[in-house]
Order: structure tokens, then C-alpha cells, then sequence
């Protein structure tokens, strides 16, 4: 095993340090995969010790794959880097190692890059199973999507308008405004990130709830950052016609990546 990598034997069972530096979607990612061998974990008592920048705590403990994180099931505390990563923890993220080793075939789609990410990662720490897919299931999302208010049940149009902090990809704020307010016209639309006090706005929203607004819409129009990462679960893509994306190219069925502009976008309903 390579020395930088490190499980602790103790009576409880595995301990593995896991941490990302980078932005909320990017841990997201992770939480998403570990939510996929949640069962695996909790049969072979292993615990995760995850850490990253504090202001994403809130966000990730609410995608946390357990029932408690504090007594049993998968126990997966969060701490803050404060200001880097231990020098134990392990770097789970698609920059870095994985940009290095990913074979060419991998590295054109985001599932393929992220899934040899966390395949890297199982097999490192010698695990023996493997992930298939970058998509997940959680039933509470259903339940958040019931403890919404009326208005966000039935939105014709989601477009996650929140500001990409990775330079993936040229956002011009005022272009997407004009674009937005455009479409109002024609849909009843939900941003997250403020455009006009005419169009319902999610920015003071946590990440579930937007989540819980994106299994029952009938479009979805985003750029690739934090926010739009959770709606690659089962009952997002399961209901939603389309997902438009700039910023990254996708493979799923229900995705168009890299339209010319938001007006370009088929939103036939």
C-alpha cells in the first residue's frame, strides 16, 4: 500500500481519512459514491472520516448515507481543513492523481472520469468492489420534495444560475439574466441565484431543497457546479425531459451538453 495512504485498525472496526480541498461540488461527488457502498461499509465496519472547508458542512451532512452519523450505520464526521488537508487524509477529487492516471477513453464524460476517480480510491485501499455509475438513489429526497411549499411543486423550468468557481465554464451573468427573464415569459421558472423579483429564486435554499424542487420539473437548464451535481439522482432523471449543461460533457441519456445559449434550449412541454 502506498504510504501516503492510511486505515486504522482499531476495535471498532476501519478508520480511512478521506478529504477534498476543492469546491462544493466536488465533495458533493463524493458523498454521492459513498451513499453507492453504503451497505458495503456498514457490514465491514468501516468508518470514514471525511474533511473539508467548513462552510459545505451543512450541505453534505444533509446527504450524509446513514440514519445517524453519530451512533451507528456508516460514520462519516466532518471536520473542517483548517487551513489543509492532514497530511493522512486521502485526496478524493478528479483533479490531481486521477487527471494523471485516467486512460484517454476515460476522459472525455464527467461519469467516466468520476467513477474511475472513486474506483481509483476503492482500489488503493484494497476493497475489492468496484462502482458502475455516477447516479444515486435517496428516499429522502422524496420526503424533502413533500415538506415544500406549494409554489416549488410545480415548476416548469429549474435553471441553476450559481456561480461556477472552477473556471469550467465562461459564465456571463448579465447575458443569462436577459435569457432568463426571456423564458419567464413563457414558463414558470426557479433560479438559484437571484434574476428578478418576478422569478421564484432559490438562493437562500439548502441543497436538498433544491434537490427536493428538481424531481418534479419538467426542464432543467444548469451550469456545471455544486448545485446541479445532487439532480443526477434516480427521481430527478427519472421525471425530468431534459437536462441542459454548460460546462462539461455528460453521457446520460437525458443530457444535453453544451447547448449555443439558454433560448437554444428545446423546452417543448
Amino acid at each position: 500500500m502506498n504510504s501516503f495512504l492510511v486505515i486504522s485498525d482499531t476495535s471498532v472496526g476501519y478508520n480511512i481519512n478521506v478529504g477534498s480541498h476543492a469546491h462544493m461540488g466536488d465533495n458533493f461527488i463524493n458523498f454521492m459514491f459513498f451513499s453507492q457502498i453504503k451497505e458495503f461499509l456498514e457490514v465491514n465496519n468501516i468508518h470514514i472520516n471525511y474533511c473539508c472547508w467548513d462552510k459545505y458542512h451543512a450541505n453534505l451532512l444533509d446527504f450524509c448515507p446513514t440514519s445517524n452519523i453519530h451512533i451507528y450505520g456508516i460514520n462519516i464526521p466532518i471536520d473542517d481543513i483548517n487551513p489543509k488537508l492532514p497530511n493522512d487524509a486521502y485526496l478524493l477529487w478528479q483533479g490531481g492523481r486521477t487527471a494523471r492516471l485516467i486512460p484517454p477513453d476515460k476522459n472525455y464524460y464527467a461519469e467516466d472520469v468520476l467513477v474511475f476517480m472513486f474506483n481509483l480510491f476503492l482500489q488503493d485501499f484494497n476493497l475489492g468492489i468496484q462502482v458502475h455509475n455516477w447516479i444515486y438513489e435517496d428516499p429522502r429526497i422524496k420526503v424533502w420534495h413533500n415538506q415544500l411549499s406549494d409554489e416549488y411543486k410545480n415548476i416548469d423550468l429549474l435553471i441553476i444560475n450559481s456561480t461556477p468557481l472552477s473556471r469550467q465554464y465562461n459564465y456571463n451573468k448579465s447575458v443569462w439574466n436577459s435569457e432568463i427573464i426571456e423564458l419567464s415569459k413563457r414558463y414558470k421558472i426557479a433560479t438559484t441565484e437571484f434574476v428578478s423579483s418576478d422569478i421564484l429564486c432559490l438562493d437562500k435554499f439548502k441543497l436538498k431543497d433544491i434537490t427536493a424542487v428538481s424531481i418534479n420539473v419538467n426542464y432543467i437548464i444548469g451550469i456545471n457546479t455544486g448545485a446541479l451535481l445532487p439532480l443526477f439522482n434516480t427521481y430527478t432523471l427519472e421525471n425530468v425531459k431534459k437536462i441542459y449543461v454548460f460546462g462539461g460533457a455528460f453521457k446520460h441519456k437525458k443530457v444535453v451538453s453544451n447547448p449555443p445559449n439558454l433560448l437554444s434550449c428545446d423546452l417543448t412541454i
